[in-house]
């Protein structure tokens, strides 16, 4: 017994400095340099609980820089993606944890739902994202996050409203992409795109 707890408070104490790091990185006035942090800290400490959120905010971190600039003509999609395939791995790894697991659910269930209608850089055909999977990760949050929680009802109101204008929102996304596209290749060309 006294092995134990000596063992678990070593391993507690062994990894306060991770949690401190995660701290500083979340407060961090300067998002690139904390993404930069939170995925080495996360690669130096694979399976620990710090690397864990550390990986979620560096995803939150991704999605948030990619959305503001997603319909401007600085656009950059790859942001988004890496940051929706990311929640899509942690939404496994963060499963025995149900806070954890549903903040990754919600992140990939709105970075999904931003890429509704963004085609993919590499192949004009394929679209990067798919409305119906959004809902599909929108209802697996409200199925785990607690009922009496504001953000439980805003979703609940958004996914309504996705679901009852589905072709309407997807047109809508559809176009302001193809907007933004032409944008960002009108600034990289210096022409206009017609």
């Amino acid at each position: 017994m006294l092995f134990y707890w000596y063992y678990s408070g070593s391993v507690r104490s062994g990894r306060s400095h991770l949690w401190v790091a995660v701290g500083q990185e979340v407060s961090a006035n300067d998002p690139a340099k904390a993404m930069t942090r939170l995925g080495a800290l996360a690669a130096d400490h694979p399976g620990s609980m710090p690397a864990l959120v550390a990986r979620l905010q560096r995803a939150r971190l991704l999605e948030q820089a990619a959305l503001e600039r997603l319909y401007s003509s600085d656009r950059s999609v790859k942001e988004l993606v890496e940051a929706r395939d990311t929640y899509a791995q942690l939404t496994r790894e963060c499963a025995p944890y149900p806070v954890l697991e549903q903040e990754a659910l919600l992140g990939l269930a709105k970075a999904e739902e931003s890429l509704v209608g963004v085609r993919n850089p590499e192949g004009d055909k394929e679209l990067l994202g798919s409305l119906d999977r959004a809902l599909e990760y929108y209802h697996r949050y409200l199925e785990t996050a607690p009922q009496d929680n504001a953000l439980v009802k805003a979703t609940r109101e958004h996914v309504a409203d996705l679901e009852e204008h589905r072709k309407d929102v997807v047109a809508w996304y559809t176009d302001q992409n193809e907007l933004a596209a032409n944008a960002a290749k009108t600034r990289l060309s210096g022409t206009p795109v017609k």
